[in-house]
Parts: structure tokens; C-alpha cells; sequence
């Protein structure tokens, strides 16, 4: 299981995941690649992968409007 912080704000990504949740549910991610895998998995490696035209097209219409607008998310501390 693992805990989401949902945000209602525009991003050009569906979800930001860090690297302790990365590790924790096996994902190796490549980047320049726009994939994923997931090890293991009941069939095997999983692989989810991205495209780089409509990833690109998203980054753009992200930033169109914005002019030096950014959105900070404060995250509550849990002890």
C-alpha cells in the first residue's frame, strides 16, 4: 500500500512518485525512454511506457499561460 498526496492543480504529469515508493514496488524507470517496469509481477515483468510526442505536447500546453506562475505544495509532517 502506498499513501497519495492529491493535488487540484494543472501539472503535466498524471502522478509524481520518489524513489522510496519506486523501490518499494519495484520499478525501474528510464526516462529518456517515457518507461517503466515493475518486477516482479503474477505475469512477469510489467511495463508501462509513455510516448514521446504526446509527452511533449503536454509539457507545452503546460506551460502556456503560466509566465513565471508556479504552484508550491507544502506537505504536513508526520512524526
Amino acid at each position: 500500500m502506498i499513501d497519495f498526496l492529491v493535488v487540484d492543480a494543472p501539472s503535466a504529469y498524471n502522478a509524481i512518485l520518489g524513489r522510496g515508493t519506486l523501490n518499494a514496488i519495484g520499478a525501474v524507470v528510464s526516462t529518456s525512454h517515457l518507461m517503466m517496469k515493475l518486477i516482479p509481477t503474477e505475469a512477469g515483468v510489467g511495463v508501462e511506457s509513455g510516448h514521446h510526442k504526446m509527452a511533449r505536447e503536454c509539457y507545452l500546453m503546460s506551460l502556456k499561460g503560466k509566465k513565471g506562475h508556479v504552484a508550491a505544495v507544502e506537505k504536513e509532517e508526520v512524526i
